[in-house]
């Protein structure tokens, strides 16, 4: 407040301990919030919340000092909440206090959680407890409180001056205080290089070694390993995987496992993936990453051969042409080419240079007999990779179709 912060939003939660009646506490979490706020405005007064301003005056006169209210001032918005008959806090606050034993904690959230009644009956069951004294006055002082949230504007660098500072961050001629760990995650966005983006990453995991840091230089490693080939792909794996350990052992989080997984894929160890996948799924995670982890259980069980269940996993997984491409993968080896048709041609509508995608609905026409589908699409892959026509010569699927002029005239 005495910083006079640009301030959006003032948001003030009261909350009370669990002894009493509902009717009090109501009021006891109200009035705490309404305190604070209180207490705010008061302070806002004394910080001078205005802005001075001489008017103007005629020769000779003193100047006249009007107070008119600052423009920010009148635009903070105050949201006052009670938290009524809600063990979170209560539960928050047990867990950091180091006086009570695990026993006793697990015995203290038992009953909370068990109790089949009112709020004030597990409170009732607790005060039963032989250490329920020790609950009183250590705990539930601590819980007659309000927590204030203030969402204040910062000032912000321009993206030019942010990508500017990274380069020189990155390269060793700017000062790596220049700009925050923020700023500098978010410069690594602003370039569509993957090699400055690395940089970048390798800069922020020097800054402040946070998982989020490591798990931004896997993720990039990974990008570029996904566009090599050979030993230059397992190294770029390799080294994605040094990061991913570093940030799973800071933070063993879903989007961690997720990307190790990813790794282990790429070097064909589908042991490790399976298990990373697992953990991934049981670490809670977002509604979007549970596709992105559905969409590498697809990849993985097609590779195991369970292709049923590679198409339920990519069936519920994001919505993305590599993804629609597995899909279609996955029906095409268990024979269910109309499906696997319809997957590729998803592919091809949303990406139309996917020209593996477009090799695979060769391959589905040539399955079903469909020789112009077959050569249209076979036609449009050489068109957009020179290489599948290398791969054409030599591919069982076209066998039958190889002095054929349809086939001759699709790969020449």
């Amino acid at each position: 407040i005495a910083a006079k912060n640009p301030t959006k939003t003032v948001v003030i939660t009261g909350m009370h301990s669990p002894e009493g009646a509902e009717l009090r506490n109501t009021a006891l979490s109200e009035e705490r919030a309404k305190a604070i706020e209180q207490y705010y405005v008061e302070q806002m007064k004394k910080y001078d919340y205005s802005a001075k301003q001489a008017k103007p005056t005629k020769k000779g006169q003193k100047p006249v000092v009007a107070q008119t209210p600052a423009s920010d001032a009148p635009k903070i918005e105050f949201v006052t909440k009670a938290l009524i008959q809600d063990w979170r806090a209560f539960k928050d606050t047990l867990k950091l206090d180091n006086s009570f034993t695990t026993e006793q904690k697990l015995e203290i959230n038992s009953i909370i959680d068990n109790t089949k009644g009112t709020f004030e009956e597990a409170e009732l069951a607790l005060a039963k407890l032989p250490y329920y004294d020790k609950i009183f006055l250590g705990l539930y002082p601590k819980m007659r409180s309000a927590e204030t949230e203030i969402l204040t504007v910062l000032p912000k660098k321009d993206n030019a001056t942010i990508t500017l500072l990274a380069k020189g961050i990155s390269e060793g001629s700017e000062s790596i205080d220049k700009l925050n760990d923020k700023e500098l995650s978010y410069a690594a966005t602003l370039t569509p290089s993957l090699d400055e983006k690395e940089a970048i990453y390798r800069a922020a995991t020097k800054k402040n070694d946070s998982w989020q840091a490591h798990n931004n230089l896997g993720a990039v490693l990974l990008e570029m390993a996904a566009k090599a080939s050979g030993t230059q792909r397992i190294s770029l794996a390799d080294r994605a995987i040094t990061n991913l350990q570093i940030s799973k052992n800071k933070e063993n989080t879903p989007e961690v496992n997720a990307n190790l997984a990813l790794a282990y894929l790429m070097k064909g160890n589908t042991n490790l993936a399976a298990l990373s996948l697992a953990a991934a799924g049981a670490a809670s995670p977002s509604v979007e990453v549970s596709k992105i982890i559905k969409s590498m259980n697809g990849t993985l069980f097609i590779r195991l051969g369970q292709y049923n269940a590679a198409i339920d996993n990519l069936s519920a997984a994001v919505d993305a042409p590599v993804v629609a491409f597995n899909r279609g993968l996955a029906f095409l080896l268990a024979k269910n080419f109309e499906a696997a048709r319809t997957s590729f041609n998803e592919a091809v509508n949303a990406k139309p240079d996917f020209a593996l995608a477009h090799y695979c609905l060769a391959i589905v026409g040539a399955r079903r007999g469909d020789d112009a589908e077959m050569a249209r699409s076979l036609s449009k892959a050489v068109q957009l990779d020179a290489n599948l026509k290398e791969k054409a010569v030599g591919d069982l699927e076209f066998i039958k179709y190889q002095t054929k002029e349809v086939y001759i005239n699709a790969i020449r």
